[in-house]
């Protein structure tokens, strides 16, 4: 998305990368006067700091020793340089201003837009725009112009898109600092100077580099499974079984455990859950806080994947009980996320589920009449749920093995 001013490109592109192909090279005579070459020498530093709000709006200079230590405004402008060499951002040439003339709009709804992916915004006169924005800008003002996508679509998946990698970026960061504690564990990250020197180096470029890589690999494989499904979907039968799994107790466990425990306690249960649904050929549509929200084609998976989580979490190291359920019935799906009365209606139910035990709605036992390995057992009372009314429920749980 194009910005209304931030820390760096939206899309990581190394700075030798020739340009998009919608984004001719300029013109050395039309060049705007205040914007040096790529080769001209790096600004004085208090020139530098006069137009620089905050860390990582800075011009890219010439790799220099890292490990500077001195607490100065050139020691940061110098790292945020660094750092945005090893990332792969390309220069910043451009103020908001600039960026806007360039890409011939106007910036009432690009703040809007960068406000919405979630990311920082600067000061009107500081540099920090690169060629991967102006072409952003650029394709996007076509896109709008033709009517292939509305604003309304452009602010979704604006959205979507920086809660989403903002929570990945946070991941990825703390992967690099145990990698580098664990290889190198004699290497000192105390200070931001020392920090920056581990990043440019191996292992964390080499890391760097596999996330990128990576991220752009699982989006294509994501994208081929879930552009297949609403190839193959069914108008007539659109109904998604929709399942909610929760750790029990997990306020009592967070003042019982020690933090670092409680991350591997997280960490399993994301896993595990990610790994089951995925198995049985479904979606985790979302972690919120301690609970898992998923949906499969059919009651039938969804029951075996709420029980699965729940069986392989029970017998871990710590052992951590789960409640859950699960709910057939019609769903709507608005940018990856899913609503309606049936997610609704199993969200409620997972509320009042007890500890250990995976339930559903009472009408809808019959759709398990013909699997032996599961057991239904009647729940000794109904229910009155919040937006869904009075609702009975059962309970299920495998069959027990025979002899």
């Amino acid at each position: 998305m194009p910005v209304s001013g931030h820390a760096g490109a939206v899309t990581p592109r190394r700075s030798e990368d020739p340009l998009p192909s919608d984004v001719a090279p300029e013109d050395p005579s039309e060049a705007d006067p205040g914007i040096a070459d790529e080769d001209s020498e790096w600004p004085d530093a208090s020139d530098v700091h006069n137009h620089t709000a905050e860390l990582p709006v800075v011009p890219s200079v010439p790799r220099r020793d890292l490990h500077d230590h001195e607490e100065s405004p050139t020691a940061e402008v110098r790292r945020a340089a660094d750092l945005a060499e090893v990332i792969g951002l390309s220069k910043l040439r451009f103020d908001r201003e600039e960026l806007l003339r360039k890409a011939d709009m106007d910036g009432t709804d690009t703040a809007k837009w960068w406000r919405a992916m979630g990311i920082v915004e600067v000061p009107d006169d500081v540099v920090a725009f690169n060629m991967d924005d102006l072409a952003m800008a650029r394709a996007l003002k076509v896109v709008l112009a033709d009517g292939d996508a509305s604003e309304e679509h452009v602010f979704r998946l604006a959205r979507l898109l920086g809660g989403s990698f903002s929570r990945i970026a946070e991941a990825q960061t703390s992967v690099i600092e145990d990698v580098l504690c664990t290889l190198e564990p004699e290497l000192s990250l105390d200070t931001p100077g020392e920090r920056s020197a581990a990043l440019s180096g191996d292992p964390a470029s080499a890391l760097i580099e596999l996330f990128e890589q990576s991220m752009l690999y699982v989006w294509r494989r994501h994208l081929f499974a879930t552009l297949g499904r609403w190839i193959g979907a069914d108008p007539e039968h659109a109904d998604q079984a929709v399942g909610f799994v929760d750790i029990s107790g997990f306020s009592h466990m967070s003042k019982r455990l020690d933090p670092e425990v409680l991350a591997q306690v997280i960490e399993l249960f994301e896993s595990e859950v990610v790994d089951v649904v995925s198995a049985h050929g479904g979606r985790v549509v979302k972690f919120i806080g301690d609970e898992a929200f998923f949906v499969l084609d059919n009651l039938v998976d969804a029951v075996d994947s709420a029980l699965e989580i729940t069986e392989r979490l029970a017998v871990a190291d710590p052992a951590v009980a789960l409640h859950g359920a699960v709910a057939l019935g019609p769903t709507v799906t608005i940018a990856g996320d899913v609503f309606g009365n049936t997610v609704n209606l199993a969200k409620r139910l997972t509320d009042v589920a007890r500890k250990g035990k995976v339930i559903m709605p009472k009408d809808q036992a019959e759709l398990l009449a013909d699997r032996d390995d599961f057991e239904i057992h009647r729940v000794g009372r109904s229910f009155e749920l919040k937006g869904v009314g009075r609702t009975s429920a059962v309970s299920v749980t495998r069959a027990a093995a025979p002899g």
